[in-house]
């Protein structure tokens, strides 16, 4: 009975138990963010955007996505998907509590890149003035940037614009078209344009004109910038009347029509010619006098009166050609001096006095007459050897048409009275000077014309030897090198000498008539090379005349100094 009851009463306790306890409540959601809140994309490129909503442990985490222009952009999911260049707005939204969030989309248009540019024309001809207009054609057609830019490589030649090409003048040019990275040309070629002559007209359309007069027409060819302006000049009647270039000549009384012509036009001037003889008054120079510079030239101009006179022509004539000549009163200066310029026409004269300077010659210090001064050994008086004093006399002059050039001549050789076998030798021998007048140097060997006395035959040749042990004789081409000395005097590394064919005995004694021209190589021959004109040093160099050697010989000779062979070589 007692358990009757008290489980009854457990079970009410529990009841009042549970009521006793709150139901749990659901978590709502607070917010919503998106990320991120702006996108940049381009046609064709989708993005991926990210909802949050808070609080996380939210009971519903739904949300929604939108884009306010779905023509810019689309959302799905939160992925977004540009469809063309524009601005949206893509907005999500949470199921729970409608909260939003959003995010500025910006869709950029693709760039579609220039494939190709060509042109209507790759070539074209146009005449000066001319214009033509060629197209461009761009591919893709869907490209971002179809814009074309054109440029000529002369606009001196022709130029472009805006596909328009314009030829300014005769020429080639390249017309450049260029989209994107790519270009296309066009070669033009622009001709020159023909400019037909309109008309021709003459200074004057009647002439009159005695016989032997002379007047001038001038012809006008219209427009100014006709291609062709020549004039071409025709006389009816050549017996009456000449043209030349559009100066007329009379020959003989009559009437003849004279005709200029450019291109197809014409224009003509009837000329009268008469017998009238007007004598020539007089003749006037413009200038009496006339200074000039060797090369320079001057035109004189001569003044025949009276204006009508029946022939003015004049002549002109020079008193000395070789200082000064005259051609058509054109006066040219040849060589310094002094000449007389006569300009006749009729028997009336005038004058004009020439004065030529001569210019210096850039070897003029080196002009002039010279004394070599020498030691030759020979014979004196007394029947000796010795050394003798002898002197040679020799003459510097300019070498025409070359001015690093000198004549060598009128040379004496051997002139003392005392020294057996002289030696005359007249020029032809030249030398050639350096820049700077320090070397002469001589071709050899040179033709010498000479001539000997007493036991040389007459006008026998003499031969040219290097004075050395071998004493050969100078057959080949060479040249003889001077070279101007610190002392003033000239010097050659070898010694010179002339010698004849007869001079040559059995016994090899040689003969020599030496010619260290320039300089003292030998200790035994000094040679001093002295301008006349210098007379103190031409005092300072004069050795005594005889000197005895005191070195006997064989086989003398009766008349020639002997030297054997070897014997008195430098440095023996």
């Amino acid at each position: 009975m007692k358990n009757k009851i008290l489980w009854p009463l457990l079970g009410v306790c529990l009841l009042l138990v549970a009521s006793c306890q709150k139901e749990p409540q659901p978590v709502k959601v607070t917010g919503i963010t998106v990320n991120p809140t702006s996108l940049s994309l381009t046609e064709g490129d989708s993005a991926d955007l990210t909802a949050t909503v808070s609080p996380s442990n939210a009971d519903n985490q739904s949300v929604t996505w939108d884009s306010n222009d779905k023509s810019v952009a689309t959302v799905s999911n939160g992925k977004v998907t540009a469809l063309k260049a524009g601005s949206t707005s893509i907005t999500v939204k949470s199921v729970d509590g409608g909260f939003t969030a959003s995010c500025a989309v910006t869709v950029v248009a693709k760039t579609v890149d220039v494939s190709s540019v060509t042109l209507s024309k790759s070539e074209l001809t146009l005449t000066e003035g001319e214009s033509e207009t060629i197209t461009a054609t761009v591919k893709p057609d869907d490209a971002t940037d179809k814009t074309v830019s054109w440029s000529s490589s002369d606009p001196a030649v022709a130029t472009v614009d805006g596909g328009k090409i314009t030829a300014v003048k005769e020429g080639t040019a390249t017309i450049t078209a260029k989209a994107g990275d790519k270009t296309a040309t066009c070669k033009v070629t622009v001709e020159k344009k023909v400019i037909a002559v309109e008309s021709v007209e003459l200074d004057k359309t009647e002439l009159e004109l005695t016989e032997g007069g002379s007047a001038t027409l001038v012809a006008t060819v219209k427009p100014d910038n006709a291609t062709d302006k020549t004039v071409t000049w025709t006389s009816s009647d050549l017996e009456v009347a000449t043209v030349d270039g559009g100066v007329v000549t009379a020959v003989k009384e009559g009437t003849a029509t004279i005709t200029a012509k450019a291109g197809d036009k014409t224009a003509a001037c009837e000329v009268t010619v008469k017998k009238n003889t007007v004598a020539v008054e007089s003749v006037e120079l413009d200038k009496s006098e006339l200074e000039l510079a060797e090369g320079e030239s001057a035109t004189l101009v001569a003044t025949v009166k009276p204006d009508d006179a029946t022939d003015k022509t004049v002549t002109w004539s020079s008193s000395d050609p070789e200082i000064a000549t005259v051609d058509g009163g054109v006066v040219t200066a040849v060589k310094g001096g002094t000449a007389t310029i006569t300009a006749s026409a009729g028997d009336k004269t005038a004058t004009c006095a020439v004065t030529v300077k001569a210019d210096e010659h850039p070897l003029a210090a080196l002009f002039g007459d010279y004394t070599f001064y020498s030691l030759v050994l020979g014979v004196n008086e007394k029947d000796e050897d010795a050394f003798m004093y002898g002197n040679w006399d020799m003459k510097i002059s300019p070498y025409e048409g070359n001015p690093s050039r000198i004549w060598i001549d009128k040379v004496t050789i051997f002139q003392a009275p005392d020294v057996y076998g002289r030696l005359l030798s007249e020029g032809d021998v030249y030398a050639d000077v350096s820049e700077d007048m320090k070397t002469i140097t001589i071709p050899v060997p040179q033709t010498v014309k000479s001539t000997a006395e007493e036991g040389f035959d007459e006008k026998e040749p003499f031969i040219l030897y290097l004075f050395d042990e071998n004493f050969d004789a100078v057959t080949t081409p060479s040249v003889i090198t001077f070279t101007l000395q610190e002392d003033g005097k000239w010097k050659t590394e070898d010694n010179y000498g002339f010698s004849t064919k007869s001079a040559v005995k059995e016994d090899q004694d040689i003969y020599f008539y030496f010619l260290n021209c320039f300089g003292g190589v030998s200790i035994y021959y000094p040679t001093y090379f002295v301008k006349n004109e210098d007379a103190a040093a031409q005092s300072k160099l004069s050795p005594a005349r005889t000197v005895s050697v005191g070195r006997s010989l064989s086989n003398r000779g009766a008349v020639r100094p002997p030297l054997r062979a070897g014997a008195l070589a430098p440095g023996k």
